[in-house]
């Protein structure tokens, strides 16, 4: 019988070999990452980074790391990254450090292709965040479109979904969900879609709203709402339901509550859902 442990041992400890080491921050690959990671929403830039244990092994389902980035040679939990990645290069703490984004880093991350999504992709129900500024708000949005299995789309203005804090925000499903960004409603009207404005002065509550067909929903920012293009070209327009005097809802709350009602109305057809 042959000793599995030792080969695993002996192919690790060969892997670890072959993998480059970089201690110097004047490195000229340290200084592109970094230009990277600081400006991944410019077209020049080809990768997206993700930091983490749980949300690199998301990432990986979706797609291969392009590089790994890694400070601990003898974490045992680098074997299935190391196996998927197409080039592996071990940092000091201290470059891995400058180079993460988070308070506690740990000490491991990747860059992957950005994923590129066309009008086809697309599905029945797309969110459209329209000039949203918050990176955060954006990449939850990602979350809860990949919980339900919708789409989304962006306007001209609206924050970058590369954005670092959006990536993290999005628990690496941004690879996941299918998104155009600088999309245009009447891009989206052209296509078949019906169009939907949310914001706290629609017509129709939420939970009145029939969503039937190819549907697009424009989420504006908190204080101005959808922009002055969607509120032409909308059909209808839809509020979520709240007490008197309270404050209007967080986006990312906001976008979650609407997708989550498109996806009760698909999965348990309301029948006395109010027809347009």
């Amino acid at each position: 019988m042959p000793d599995l442990r030792g080969c695993y041992n002996r192919l690790f400890a060969a892997v670890r070999a072959m993998t480059s080491f970089i201690e110097s921050r004047h490195n000229p690959r340290f200084k592109q990452w970094t230009r990277y990671l600081r400006r991944p929403q410019e077209e020049d830039c080809p990768w997206i980074a993700v930091e983490g244990w749980k949300h690199l092994l998301e990432a990986c389902a979706w797609s291969p790391p392009q590089l790994l980035l890694y400070s601990d040679s003898d974490d045992r939990r680098l074997g299935p990254l190391l196996d998927r990645s197409r080039e592996a290069v071990r940092l000091t703490p201290a470059l891995i450090k400058r180079l993460s984004e988070v308070k506690t880093p740990q000490g491991v991350m990747a860059f992957f292709d950005k994923p590129r999504w066309s009008s086809g992709d697309l599905g029945e129900f797309v969110l459209v965040a329209d000039g949203l500024q918050d990176p955060g708000n954006l990449g939850t949005l990602l979350r809860s479109a990949a919980a339900v299995g919708a789409s989304m789309a962006s306007t001209p203005g609206t924050v970058s979904r590369f954005n670092p804090k959006a990536v993290r925000a999005s628990a690496a499903l941004i690879f996941s969900v299918p998104f155009l960004q600088d999309t245009s409603p009447s891009f989206l009207e052209e296509r078949g879609y019906r169009l939907w404005t949310a914001s706290a002065q629609g017509r129709k509550p939420l939970f009145q709203t029939a969503f039937r067909g190819p549907t697009a929903v424009l989420l504006g920012s908190e204080g101005g709402g959808p922009g002055s293009e969607s509120r032409q070209k909308a059909a209808g327009s839809l509020r979520i339901p709240m007490r008197p005097h309270a404050e209007s809802l967080n986006a990312s709350v906001a976008g979650s509550l609407i997708l989550y009602e498109w996806f009760r109305q698909r999965s348990q057809p309301d029948k006395e859902a109010a027809h347009e």
